[in-house]
């Protein structure tokens, strides 16, 4: 992205507590060098975090740029709890962020939350795909503890809430899940807290692919 629309997404985003945060993504797609001469033209935007600046393989990069000057998230492409146990316990991360979807469901992001509070490493969970595992986020979200400790609650929250075109995220849920105001309610129905559109699963399933609900 040009330096210009950077500049004017950090002024659309405001300023102070209620404002928008600003956060790069390099989607594990740049080398340890282009990412410090990146961020070098970026720090007066004051960014709250950079997300997946290296590809998770790239284990000796990241202690190239942890004096970047921003904090750092990543995590999305890991699985189980044993791929972050190094990143967390080595300090390569400042956000860690289990994906659901990816590192080995609750059972595994659990685990992974509890590692990260040991080494007083913030959660930030990644979530991109269905409505299910948008909700299934939520409710990872309303589990993790408040980081830092103290009466302040903790920083806050987020939720990938991601707005492109996706009919899996929208339509599979009989209702689809809303933000008001910035922020998003937790469903607090049994399970997931949602319903799921059978009829559009159908329509949206490939022709050779079955459809069966009998145990479910």
């Amino acid at each position: 992205m040009p330096l210009a629309r950077r500049r004017s997404a950090s002024r659309h985003a405001g300023q102070g507590a209620a404002a928008g945060c600003q956060m790069i993504d390099y989607n594990g797609n740049a080398t340890p060098d282009t990412v410090r001469r990146s961020l070098r033209s970026l720090l007066d935007l004051d960014p709250y975090w950079v997300e997946e600046p290296l590809p998770p393989v790239d284990h000796t990069g990241w202690d190239l740029i942890r004096d970047c000057g921003v904090p750092i998230a990543a995590g999305e492409a890991l699985a189980t709890r044993y791929a972050f146990r190094d990143p967390i316990a080595q300090r390569r991360y400042d956000i860690v962020q289990p994906d659901l979807t990816k590192c080995g469901g609750f059972t595994e992001a659990l685990a992974v939350v509890a590692n990260a509070v040991t080494w007083n490493v913030r959660v930030s969970p990644h979530c991109w795909g269905t409505g299910v595992a948008e909700a299934a986020v939520l409710q990872l979200l309303a589990h993790l503890p408040d980081q830092p400790y103290g009466a302040t609650g903790g920083t806050p929250q987020f939720l990938e809430f991601d707005r492109g075109l996706n009919p899996l995220r929208e339509a599979v849920l009989t209702k689809p899940i809303r933000a008001r105001a910035g922020t998003v309610t937790i469903p607090t129905g049994p399970g997931l807290g949602i319903d799921v559109a059978e009829d559009s699963i159908r329509e949206l399933a490939l022709p050779d692919c079955a459809f069966d609900t009998a145990g479910a």
